[in-house]
């Protein structure tokens, strides 16, 4: 119970020594939040506002749920397929496309109270570019308008580009230092400027009002990253199919206006691709029409010149339903040996040659089911990711490695598709090719006119089916091509968006405030760990356990006196009870090295003593520097330097002073060697006389730090005091005095001297009074 209550009283000690240090510098707090929080206020005047709209696109059924079956769902394919259309849209490809539509190249800036403002499709001038350097883009245009015609032209490189450029040449001196561009002549608007880095021309739209304009240069095909670095591409729902496009810009109308540039972009990309794809069909389709529009007219000759130069009556009726059923059969191998042909050439297409998107399949598979037709698209699906990957990253890129594997899969597993689907053509050939065979051969019965008739009857049949066949499919192409619409599709254009996402003004105003306070107090406890002068009690407690007896005022003033008096008192009531009284009490008071007052407290310490009706004597030891004599206005021709060395009696050197009960005995003359006199038995003989004689005898010692004679007299006094001053004496003294407090012969103390009360207001009566009571009481216990 008794250790909680010690322990609650440490902490509230402790919070009110902290929230004593945090007053005592409250004006560095003070002026760390003034400036942090100006900084803050400066910062949030100069950042421009940063504006977010977005648009939503709605991707198709077909990107959303390709190989949606259950094992790719398990595998995470149809996440892939979406992540696979994000990195679409933010790919350089589609950025590149959007900026064909919208021109952000050159970029308008105006200055007014000290704040720079980007102007767009507001600029009371409009640059037309003929001719630029590449190094040009990093130079800054400033326009200076001189009257209504001309203006003043500026150019010269952006800051950072002039401190690489001259850091950079200190750095590596070897280096060839770049010849940077400035440009300043007076010119016409509606002119054109012509230099050998640059040909453009300032057209004026309206009166210039401001004093200063700027603008930068970049090409437009290279402002892909300035988008690429805005835009933000995701799901709106984790199991949706629509995506979110976002862009965060300064301008808001130039934010609204990239976003619906790379969502129709991303669109008018997906439909040229199906396009494309019905374009080949029709191409493919048409080179068999060529084909086999030859065949057929030559076979359509051959009948009617046949039937022109031959009488032939009709064929039977099952003569004529066996040269049909042959046809049609002929008709089927045809067919199959054409899509065995393609088949062949997808095969060794794939076998010889990396790239296979422009593969197409023979164009009536393209409605079915059909497995190789499946895995092409799959593959051009692969292709077109694994490009547009490769424009953002290298081919060590986890995506790029993951995109080439599933790329040599598909392909892997169309050759295995196209080999199977062949060995599958040449089972049907076998078949239809010994039915033909059979049909041939009851041909053969009829005579001969009639079996060459019905051969080119069957020949001209054959032709004629396919080429109406080929022409249906193209009409069907046809119409698919002219009808052609993405399913990808924008659900929400973008909006110009009214109010600014960053920065938050009164949030960062108040954190500046906040960082500034956190600053000011971490200041405050830096600038205390780092000091190592003594300023307060606390300096002093918190490094030593010698006991702090007494804590003496500065005298600033006439005011001050009362004070400083009263506290010297409160030393004496502190030293007078820490023995027996019915003793008499030898004192010494030294100092860890001079200037730190002691002499002055010694004779301010007797006077005290003394007015309470106490016999004091003051003896000054300090025989090379002694200065108490002059503290108590008497003659320093004789004392204890005289007394040592045997030239005089004891009571010819003992002086009185004008206060009743208090008598000194001066240093006296330098001698040559204080110490060997300080340790004669000599002096041991004479404190012993004058303890007899006095209640109090004082010895002022010589600074402890600095001489040796110090030591035999803090051994031989009841109570040796050790003088610190504030504002003065360094904390590193406190160790020296920690030794000494080492030896059992030797009972400390300290007495702090010099502390300026008005700048610590912890200390006072009470203070004093409470710390003396706590102490005393605690060790009579």
């Amino acid at each position: 119970m008794q250790k909680r209550k010690t322990e609650k009283v440490v902490d509230e000690v402790d919070l009110e020594k902290t929230w004593i240090l945090l007053a005592h510098g409250k004006w560095s707090i003070i002026i760390s939040v003034f400036i942090f929080t100006s900084i803050a206020v400066v910062w949030v005047y100069l950042t421009p506002n940063t504006y977010q709209t977005f648009a939503t696109i709605e991707i198709s059924s077909e990107d959303k749920n390709k190989e949606a079956d259950f094992m790719s769902m398990a595998l995470g394919s149809s996440f892939s397929n979406i992540k696979n259309e994000i990195d679409i849209i933010q790919s350089r490809f589609i950025a590149t496309k959007a900026l064909e539509n919208i021109n952000i190249g050159t970029r308008y800036f105006t200055t007014k109270y000290f704040k720079k403002k980007e102007l767009y499709k507001n600029t009371p001038f409009i640059v037309t570019t003929e001719f630029t350097v590449p190094k040009i883009e990093d130079y800054i245009f400033k326009i200076i308008p001189k009257n209504e015609k001309k203006f003043r032209l500026v150019v010269e490189p952006a800051l950072i580009k002039k401190i690489i450029n001259e850091v950079l040449t200190y750095i590596v001196p070897s280096v060839k230092k770049e010849q940077l561009i400035y440009y300043d002549e007076v010119k016409e608007f509606d002119k054109e400027i012509d230099t050998p880095w640059f040909n453009i021309t300032v057209n004026k739209i309206r009166q210039l009002k401001n004093s200063r304009y700027s603008f930068t240069i970049m090409p437009n095909e290279k402002m892909y990253e300035f988008i690429q670095k805005g835009l933000t591409a995701s799901e709106l729902s984790p199991k949706g199919s629509i995506l979110l496009l976002t862009f965060n810009d300064n301008i808001p109308l130039r934010a609204k206006e990239i976003v619906d540039a790379i969502g129709y972009a991303y669109i008018g990309e997906k439909l040229k691709l199906k396009s494309r794809s019905a374009q080949r069909k029709l191409d493919f389709i048409d080179s068999q029409l060529e084909g086999i529009n030859k065949i057929l007219k030559r076979s359509e000759n051959k009948l009617q010149k046949y039937k022109a130069t031959n009488i032939v009556v009709n064929m039977e009726d099952k003569a004529l339903l066996t040269v049909q059923k042959l046809g049609e059969y002929e008709s089927k191998l045809d067919e199959l040996n054409t899509r065995k042909t393609v088949l062949e050439n997808i095969l060794n297409y794939i076998k010889t040659h990396d790239d296979i998107t422009g593969i197409e399949v023979n164009p009536q598979q393209q409605q079915g089911n059909d497995p190789v037709n499946a895995l092409i698209i799959k593959i051009q699906d692969a292709n077109t990711l694994l490009s547009s990957l490769l424009v953002e990253y290298t081919e060590l890129h986890p995506d790029i490695i993951k995109a080439t594997k599933r790329l040599a899969s598909l392909k892997q597993a169309l050759e295995e598709t196209i080999e199977s689907s062949l060995r599958s053509i040449n089972r049907r050939k076998k078949t239809l090719t010994a039915i033909i065979s059979k049909h041939k051969l009851e041909l053969q019965s009829l005579p001969e006119q009639e079996k060459q008739l019905a051969s080119l009857t069957r020949h001209f049949v054959v032709n004629e089916k396919i080429y109406a066949y080929l022409l249906e499919k193209r009409a069907e192409i046809a119409i698919i091509e002219s009808s052609t619409v993405s399913e990808t599709h924008i659900v929400d254009t973008a909006l110009v968006p009214e109010h600014h996402i960053k920065p938050k003004r009164g949030l960062m105003i108040i954190l500046g405030a906040f960082l500034g306070a956190v600053f000011g107090v971490l200041i405050i406890f830096v600038r205390k760990s780092l000091d190592g002068t003594i300023r307060t009690t606390e300096d002093v407690e918190d490094r030593t356990t010698v006991p702090v007896y007494g804590n003496i005022p500065k005298i600033s003033s006439h005011k001050d006196k009362h004070l400083y008096s009263e506290f010297i008192r409160i030393l004496w009531t502190n030293l007078a009870f820490l023995q027996n009284q019915n003793k008499s009490k030898l004192i010494t008071m030294t100092s860890t090295v001079s200037g730190e007052g002691k002499s002055f407290t010694i004779c301010e310490l007797g006077k005290a003593i003394a007015e309470s009706n106490k016999k004091v004597i003051l003896i000054d030891l300090d025989m090379r520097k002694g200065t108490l004599s002059q503290k108590c206005g008497l003659s320093n021709n004789e004392g204890m330097s005289t007394l040592l060395s045997e030239g005089c009696m004891i009571n010819e050197i003992i002086m009185r002073t004008k206060y009743k009960n208090l008598s000194v005995i001066p240093s006296g003359p330098v001698p040559p060697n204080p110490t060997g006199l300080i340790m004669s038995d000599i002096l041991g003989k004479i404190i012993s006389h004058l303890l007899n004689q006095y209640d109090y005898v004082i010895l002022d010692s010589p600074p402890v730090g600095l001489v040796a004679d110090a030591m035999m007299l803090l051994q031989m006094s009841d109570i040796s005091l050790f003088v610190l001053k504030a504002n003065f004496s360094k904390k590193e003294f406190l160790k020296n005095i920690n030794r000494i407090a080492k030896d059992p012969n030797i009972n400390p103390g300290i007495v702090l001297n010099g502390i300026n009360f008005k700048k610590n207001s912890s200390y006072g009566y009470g203070y004093v009074s409470d710390y003396s009571t706590s102490y005393y009481g605690s060790k009579g216990k």
